[in-house]
């Protein structure tokens, strides 16, 4: 079992390899071992959670996304009607990882090529909070909390290159998927859509993303402070909360520029407000703005994810979310 840390959080790998072909002394590539895997994972800032954990609540009401605007039928009213009853002046949202464990498993290898199946199983709490105001200061008044275990996988490409004596053995991370899981069997996320003024910059619609494969060193690429739109559609396969909007969907962005930690979180809406065509269609998006340039060359995340409402308001009912996370570079 080997251990490290991303974002501060345990790392556990629990790590089985397909065997293969030995190899003599000294050549390139050397065997792709579970050490030299377990390096490539850990060490590569593509693969980290960083920026998806929520140090405090959001500052966009959940349900909302204007601060000063809750809309009729919005996630607000529908909680305060019926199944948590209070007058709060504001629903905020947070959520918190206890711990991300590490699995792989080689499912094809030959002399220079690999295919490896990269699967993280996070735990933590999903919050709504209820916050009034006392004299112009957000108090927390009440909040409601599940637990959640979600697991997550990607496929990735590793070639043969670079040194055969550091601490990759002799390989390299070529090309790898987006990362996709659930929580729960209710919903999920069907696919995504990012525009900007030029037409389409990435699609992941109508197909399995784990069938689509970014080039580590040509990411989804993004210049500094653009304008996008989001689009995000959401797939059900069980019963929607019946008043209001039936998920919360929510857009996370995380990376550094230089040594200083970037985190922005963002709630998508499906009211029919530009860039959203049709209200209601469960199809959300948002307007967003890229960060400013770094010239430090760690890649940038994504993460997106859709969360049922019903299921987090239901105390019997097991927590439900769907999820994808995609890398990124911004470029001057």
């Amino acid at each position: 079992m080997h251990s490290s840390k991303i974002s501060g959080l345990s790392l556990l790998g629990a790590i089985s390899v397909m065997a293969c072909d030995a190899l003599e002394p000294g050549d390139v590539p050397q065997a792709l071992t579970q050490a030299a895997l377990s390096y490539l994972i850990s060490s590569d800032p593509v693969f980290t959670f960083d920026g998806l954990q929520d140090d405090q609540y959001q500052e966009e009401d959940a349900g909302s996304g204007l601060p000063s605007f809750v809309p009729p039928g919005a996630l607000h009213k529908a909680m305060v009607d019926t199944l948590w009853p209070g007058n709060y002046d504001r629903l905020r949202t947070r959520r918190r990882i206890t711990d991300v464990q590490l699995s792989f498993t080689v499912d094809s290898i030959n002399d220079d090529t690999a295919y490896v199946t990269i699967t993280h199983s996070l735990t933590g709490n999903f919050t709504v909070a209820g916050f009034n105001d006392s004299a112009g200061v957000w108090v927390l008044v009440d909040s409601i909390s599940k637990s959640f275990s979600l697991s997550t996988n990607r496929r990735a490409r590793f070639i043969a290159g670079g040194s055969a004596t550091d601490s990759s053995e002799g390989w390299r991370l070529d090309a790898l998927t987006a990362l996709t899981g659930m929580a729960g069997a209710k919903i999920d996320v069907g696919g995504i859509t990012v525009t900007d003024s030029l037409g389409i910059v990435l699609s992941l619609t109508g197909f399995d993303p784990v069938d689509h494969f970014f080039n580590r060193d040509n990411l989804p690429t993004f210049k500094a402070h653009q304008n996008f739109d989001l689009f995000v559609s959401v797939v059900r396969t069980g019963p929607e909360f019946p008043v209001g909007p039936g998920e919360i969907v929510g857009v996370y962005r995380g990376g550094r520029h230089g040594t200083t930690r970037y985190a922005v979180r963002r709630n998508l809406h499906d009211r029919g407000v530009a860039p959203d065509e049709v209200a209601g269609d469960n199809i959300y998006s948002r307007t967003l703005t890229v960060g400013p340039y770094t010239a430090n060359i760690r890649p940038f995340r994504m993460f997106i994810d859709v969360v049922d409402v019903n299921s987090m308001l239901v105390a019997s009912e097991e927590f439900a979310m769907g999820f994808i996370g995609i890398p990124y570079r911004i470029s001057e």
